[in-house]
């Protein structure tokens, strides 16, 4: 029998023929170029997420200077928010900044808190969810945008001064003016005298953008986008200091009264439920058509 001749049957007999062609273009490695086409395309949605999520807090930070109110309507309304934490028995903040300021160590831990957490804690969360589970991403994502829209409304209805900045028995110590933290590790990331709070500023921020807190808002946004997919007690544990030691913070600092924190959190804890049920209402429609082209999910 020659070398290259394989018997075969057909019909019961057999039937000498020539091997049948063994590709092994599916068993071979990709080659670099194919791997690298690959991870390309995998980072490009990655990309377009985050050119997205740029673009719209751009547009939000020049909103937000640009609807800063005058500062007798600024004070005007803190002083009705005042009458109505006292109304409520809210109105603590001036206890709660006198009982802190006689450890400095913990107003520095406040300022630190205040001025850099959060800006992390957003992109953090969202970095996190985009791995680790894309449905719950797309729910954050558009809850964090519909919390900016709102909070930018609130601060063009009702602009709102700070404690720092009402003057009266009200009025609370600006500590980034008071205090400096240039014996914390973070020194040379964070200036003593924060951006918000600085009068030379005033031109690049908005002073009356108190109420609602946002600070204190993307606290609970992030606690609550990431619970879902906490395992272990100590994380959930942290996520839930986290967001009682902003709301400490926005207060210990002057730049928020309870109630600004009160109602950042309702809107982020608001948002996010909105965000879901949204999420939930393309999926049962998606569901009920399935003969409809699959669609870019945004």
């Amino acid at each position: 029998m020659a070398a290259q001749d394989v018997p075969t049957r057909v019909g019961g007999r057999p039937r000498r023929g020539r091997p049948r062609a063994v590709t092994t273009a599916a068993v071979l490695p990709a080659g670099p170029v194919a791997v690298r086409r690959d991870a390309a395309a995998r980072l490009q949605p990655a990309v377009l997420q985050l050119v997205i999520l740029l673009w719209c807090y751009a547009l939000y930070d020049i909103l937000r200077t640009s609807v800063s109110g005058t500062l007798g309507t600024a004070v005007a309304n803190a002083n009705h928010i005042t009458s109505l934490e006292r109304a409520v028995g809210l109105n603590l903040e001036g206890t709660i900044q006198r009982a802190v300021l006689h450890l400095p160590w913990l107003v520095d831990a406040c300022n630190l808190c205040y001025s850099l957490t959060h800006l992390l804690a957003p992109p953090l969360v969202l970095v996190v969810l985009y791995r680790k589970a894309p449905a719950r991403y797309r729910v954050a994502r558009n809850a964090f945008l519909a919390l900016l829209g709102l909070a930018l409304l609130c601060f063009w209805l009702v602009p709102v001064a700070p404690p720092r900045l009402v003057p009266g028995p009200t009025h609370l110590t600006d500590t980034s003016q008071s205090l400096n933290l240039d014996h914390t590790p973070l020194a040379g990331v964070v200036a003593a005298k924060d951006a918000s709070t600085t009068p030379t500023w005033v031109s690049s921020t908005n002073p009356f953008a108190a109420m609602p807190s946002l600070h204190v808002g993307w606290a609970v946004w992030a606690m609550l986008a990431l619970w879902p997919i906490l395992r272990r007690r100590a994380t959930k544990v942290l996520a839930a200091a986290y967001v009682a030691g902003m709301l400490l913070s926005v207060v210990v600092t002057g730049n928020h009264w309870l109630l600004d924190g009160v109602v950042g959190a309702a809107l982020a804890a608001a948002t996010l439920a909105a965000a879901a049920a949204w999420e939930q209402h393309r999926a049962r429609a998606t569901r009920h058509s399935p003969t409809r082209a699959p669609a870019l999910s945004v």
